[in-house]
């Protein structure tokens, strides 16, 4: 049975700030999966966002448990299937993060659980904000690191690896295409006779990878959309690599990219 709750004071944020608080909760939450007792960012998230809803006045209470309505008002929004054996009901798990984060020594298995909570219910919100978003512009990741034709193959490597990407964009030849931690692997990798010739290759240039005759480099056409392409656009296109998100006047201008964990 799924529950949608709704609330007497509708909580009202504007798109940007729905992007804002998002995006602040999915980097706090990627710092608190690489390290099970990180959890202080999505806290700060919670603070900042409870600032917000609530506005509090000076001198009122600006502990987290004064933003639980609030927030778990935003949460509401959201329909959770209360039959599911997952499910956990968003008050019990909100008191579950101030009751941790208020014991005495955040270590250890005290500071695991709060985390995994902390991250449970940073899942929560982050649906909650992006409920009424339906275009590439809310869901698409900024700041994009872009291939350039003259980096070498060890710049590609070292953000793939440094980063977790599988895939680059590159503006090659007035279009967009994509290089894949595979085919970066296998031009590393075929017909390797020695170890100094690993060493070249990390050297060489895209723009001369892709023109190697011995051992060429391959791209991925890329796949293109705009920032007001509907979400249900680009999945009848079968998004299986990230789209890259480009200028409708200006195809060489990236704004971002959007994948399938994106929209997740």
């Amino acid at each position: 049975m799924a529950r949608n709750l709704t609330h007497q004071n509708p909580i009202v944020l504007c798109d940007n700030q729905r992007i804002y608080f998002r995006d602040l909760f999915r980097s706090a939450r990627a710092k608190a999966q690489k390290n099970a007792e990180d959890f202080q960012d999505i806290l700060f998230a919670l603070e900042k966002l409870g600032i917000t809803l609530t506005s509090p006045k000076k001198g009122t209470d600006a502990s987290l448990k004064a933003y639980q309505t609030k927030i778990c008002a935003l949460i509401s929004t959201i329909c959770l299937d209360t039959t599911s054996p997952y499910y956990i009901d968003p008050e019990k798990l909100y008191t579950a993060v101030t009751y941790y984060r208020n014991d005495a020594l955040h270590q250890g298995a005290v500071a695991r659980n709060l985390t995994s909570h902390a991250i449970r219910l940073a899942l929560l919100i982050e649906a909650a904000l992006m409920s009424n978003q339906d275009t590439v512009n809310a869901f698409m990741v900024s700041n994009v690191v872009v291939a350039e034709d003259w980096h070498p193959i060890s710049f590609v490597r070292q953000q793939m690896l440094g980063n977790s990407f599988s895939y680059l964009p590159l503006f090659h030849e007035d279009d967009w295409y994509l290089i894949s931690d595979y085919h970066i692997v296998k031009y590393l990798r075929f017909n390797l006779q020695s170890n100094n010739q690993r060493i070249e290759r990390l050297s060489t240039s895209i723009k001369a990878a892709l023109t190697d005759t011995n051992n060429q480099l391959y791209k991925e056409k890329a796949n293109l959309c705009y920032i007001d392409t509907t979400i249900l656009e680009v999945l009848e296109k079968n998004i299986n690599k990230p789209f890259i998100v480009t200028c409708s006047n200006n195809r060489s201008r990236i704004l971002g990219v959007i994948t399938p964990f994106d929209i997740l």
